[in-house]
């Protein structure tokens, strides 16, 4: 593998692992919003539609290839292209596009963790 090939895996790798840490953080938000519901009957518990997650039935690495896992509008889906130009010689997007995109979903992960952070910070101040 060159070293470009390799900066993908590796941003791949991490794009990965910040999908399934958004998956548990917003299991977490769910369930927490979830307990508050159960307790305060008259409380308007905020959808998580209204955040920008959507249901969805595409695979993250495990992600990718086992559970279902919710898309975020923010983050930009790739259908497994570093198997597809592997397996084909001719690559649809040069090495410098996929680590831009890539880079552009690491940001967008870190963002939405940050909202989600914010988000548990805000409902334990309430309550």
């Amino acid at each position: 593998m060159d070293g470009l090939t390799k900066q993908v895996v590796a941003l791949t790798n991490k794009v990965d692992a910040l999908y399934e840490m958004i998956k548990q953080l917003t299991d977490q938000v769910s369930e927490h919003l979830s307990q508050e519901e159960s307790t305060e009957t008259t409380s308007a518990v905020p959808n998580l539609l209204e955040y920008g997650f959507s249901a969805s039935s595409s695979n993250s690495s495990e992600t990718r290839q086992s559970s279902s896992v919710q898309e975020h509008k923010d983050v930009l889906m790739d259908d497994d292209y570093i198997e597809s130009n592997y397996y084909s010689r001719e690559p649809t997007l040069t090495a410098d596009i996929q680590i831009q995109r890539l880079t552009a979903q690491l940001t967008a992960a870190y963002n939405r963790i940050a909202a989600l952070e914010e988000q548990l910070l805000s409902k334990r101040i309430h309550f």
